[in-house]
């Protein structure tokens, strides 16, 4: 696939020296643009063979996780790590009534960094068919409970849009601090998708 979009030539310093909003909409724009790109045109450099489908009970079901990771997200920035979950399996997750599990039934998780300096957390996952409105609320609620159990965020609640057929939900913190700086979610519900963005604060080392 052609490069969908190019980051400015800041480097990592640069970034750092920004105001937080200027770097998370910088980062946020970026990503977003490329997850919404990849959802609509599949690569042309994938095989042609058909992918690996999740098995959901008695029947093989269908998704294209995988254009979402296809993306070339700009010249310096580059995944460095990849992987695959293709069996469906339990993920645990704190609510404000305790912890509680969502059925992930296929995903890729990807690992990226900005001239080598880690970026963004980047997950692409499938949830099961019978329970997805209560596992969709679920992980928002996950979002909730971070919100409220984390130092300096914005808002106690999620900021909530839509955006070319996603739900998109995120939490941020007021500075520089901690190790995750935003937590984005969005969610398609035509194909129960659901994509999960961690932007990191790895400040750059002394020269």
């Amino acid at each position: 696939m052609a490069k969908l979009l190019d980051l400015k030539p800041h480097s990592p310093l640069e970034l750092f020296q920004l105001p937080l909003w200027n770097i998370l909409l910088t980062m946020v724009a970026m990503l977003t643009r490329s997850i919404l790109a990849a959802a609509i045109f599949l690569s042309p450099s994938l095989p042609s063979e058909t992918p690996k489908q999740p098995t959901q009970g008695n029947f093989v079901e269908k998704d294209n996780l995988q254009q979402y990771t296809a993306c070339q997200f700009g010249e310096k920035t580059a995944v460095e790590e990849r992987a695959e979950r293709g069996e469906p399996f339990l993920l645990p997750v704190n609510t404000s009534t305790g912890e509680s599990t969502v059925e992930i039934v296929h995903g890729f998780s990807l690992h990226i960094a900005y001239d080598k300096t880690p970026f963004v957390n980047f997950k692409a996952e499938r949830l099961g068919r019978p329970g997805y409105e209560r596992d969709k609320q679920t992980l928002i609620d996950s979002l909730v409970y971070a919100a409220a159990h984390t130092p300096d965020m914005e808002s106690l609640k999620p900021k909530q849009a839509t955006l070319n057929g996603f739900e998109l939900y995120s939490i941020a913190r007021k500075e520089l601090a901690g190790g995750v700086l935003s937590v984005y979610l969005l969610f398609r519900d035509a194909d129960r998708t659901v994509i999960t963005l961690y932007f990191l604060n790895t400040p750059p080392e002394d020269p």
